[in-house]
């Protein structure tokens, strides 16, 4: 049997098939245009009522068939209001007179399900199992899988009816945006309502975080698909002049001070140019300005795009330069909170060669090359189970060491407990903590520099214990 992920596939390409050939839609079964207000019941109320309906019945502690009896009945609703509403009583009538008579050609057939139909229909899918696996433990990596998966469908399918029909475009790109984070703050909630019948009912400030977090990241795909359904309705020279207006303020205050400066300066600075006495003599030549490049071959190149490509590729470029300033502002951040898992090959010496030092950035380079590519899942899980191993690890030789950590102490709480044998090392012992704490509560590192960087902490842990251990006196 096929998996979930290949059916997705397949699902992805028959989509993207359709948004391509628009021959394909004239095969689709009878389903007329939906007014908007009926679209938006049924894509958004439905789904999210039946959800809530099955978090009520859970929070009731009802019995599994009651529970299973109202997901079933909501499901029929969903689809007895799509078979009320989407299929239009004229368009059936059209549909029983296209089977009485012979079919001449595929171009006779008069009735259309919209392109956007089966990206949203494969959206939703994805998000109903993960709503359905929520109430078992497999709830947040499906939910993930299920979100990256529709991220991944929507760009594809934005780009593909962007480019077949530019000049009708429609606001369905903007509904999948919204729906998408619906979908995301519904599995948000959850994943913490999973986490706290782990704990036995308790919620704490990592709850309150995670979910500050994945707000903030909601927020933002709002405004996204705001500035996205901009960019399709044609309002690109709108979003321009407010860049250019933003980009103009910014400049202005960043200038404030030193236009103020030199406002103080300049009277002084004209008397002292007067006081100088000028020199007659030989005029020096000036020189020659040097030559400009030659851009006429680009600007040639990027007249030969289309114009109704090029804002495509303006957005693409945006997204790839935002996405590169994102990362550069990570990596900074990461290493200004942890200076002592900076790789040795970064830390500059007083004096080398150039050579030295090309060679030292560019094994700076590879080094986060490789920690930016992403794990799988099965290595993901076994870097956890890593993590696991080291955090028992450091705690068994605490108690070596005579600082036993009892079982009602948090794994928080018995940080400040260890500074009596580790005083020079509670950044590292941090680290350890954070990351087992992580590991704890469902989540699964991502990169191979998150497991350098506990293993390395790990290891100076170590080398700080032996060397507690050389110093006391033998018994």
């Amino acid at each position: 049997m096929l998996s979930w992920q290949t059916l997705a596939l397949l699902a992805l390409l028959g989509m993207e098939t359709a948004a391509f050939a628009p021959w394909m839609h004239n095969v689709s079964p009878a389903i007329s245009a939906v007014p908007l207000g009926r679209f938006a019941w049924l894509v958004f109320l439905i789904p999210l009522a039946t959800y809530a309906l099955n978090r009520l019945t859970a929070a009731l502690h009802l019995k599994k068939g009651v529970r299973q009896a109202a997901s079933a009945g909501g499901l029929a609703v969903s689809v007895w209001a799509a078979l009320h509403w989407w299929i239009d009583p004229a368009a059936a009538q059209d549909m029983q007179a296209l089977y009485q008579q012979p079919l001449k050609g595929i171009e006779e057939a008069p009735l259309v399900i919209p392109a956007w139909f089966w990206a949203l229909a494969f959206a939703f899918g994805l998000w109903w199992r993960g709503a359905m696996l929520e109430r078992g433990r497999l709830g947040p990596l499906a939910v993930m899988r299920s979100f990256k998966a529709g991220i991944f469908s929507l760009t594809l399918f934005v780009f593909a009816e962007y480019v077949t029909r530019p000049a009708a475009p429609d606001f369905s790109a903007g509904l999948l945006f919204l729906f998408l984070t619906c979908a995301l703050l519904a599995l948000m909630g959850s994943r913490v309502s999973v986490l706290e019948r782990l704990r036995g009912g308790h919620r704490n400030s990592f709850d309150l975080r995670w979910m500050g977090t994945a707000g903030s990241a909601a927020l933002l795909w709002a405004l996204a698909s705001i500035g996205g359904g901009l960019l399709l309705a044609g309002r690109v020279d709108f979003l321009g002049r407010v860049v250019e207006y933003l980009a103009v303020g910014l400049g202005a205050l960043m200038a404030a001070p030193f236009l103020l400066l030199l406002a103080l300066i300049q009277p002084a600075f004209d008397a002292l140019v007067q006081k100088i006495p000028q020199v007659e003599g030989t005029p020096v030549p000036t020189p020659a300005a040097p030559e400009l490049p030659d851009f006429t071959s680009l600007q040639q190149a990027a007249d030969k795009v289309p114009p109704d490509m090029r804002p495509v590729f303006l957005t693409l470029g945006g997204l790839a330069l935002a996405a590169l300033v994102v990362w550069v502002l990570r990596a900074t951040a990461e290493r200004l909170e942890n200076p002592a898992a900076r790789p040795a090959f970064e830390d500059a010496p007083e004096s080398e060669t150039l050579a030295e030092g090309l060679r030292r950035r560019f094994g700076a380079l590879a080094e986060k090359l490789r920690g930016a590519a992403g794990l799988s899942a099965r290595e993901r899980r076994r870097a956890a189970e890593r993590i696991r191993q080291l955090y028992a690890d450091f705690v068994e030789a605490c108690a070596r060491q005579g600082v036993a950590r009892p079982p009602a102490v948090t794994p928080w709480e018995f940080v400040p407990l260890t500074e009596s044998i580790l005083p020079a090392s509670r950044q590292d012992v941090r680290l350890l903590t954070e990351a087992y704490v992580r590991v704890r509560y469902g989540e699964l590192p991502e990169t191979e520099a998150e497991i350098r960087g506990v293993e390395a902490a790990w290891k100076r842990v170590q080398e700080a214990l032996q060397k507690g251990d050389n110093k006391k006196p033998a018994a």
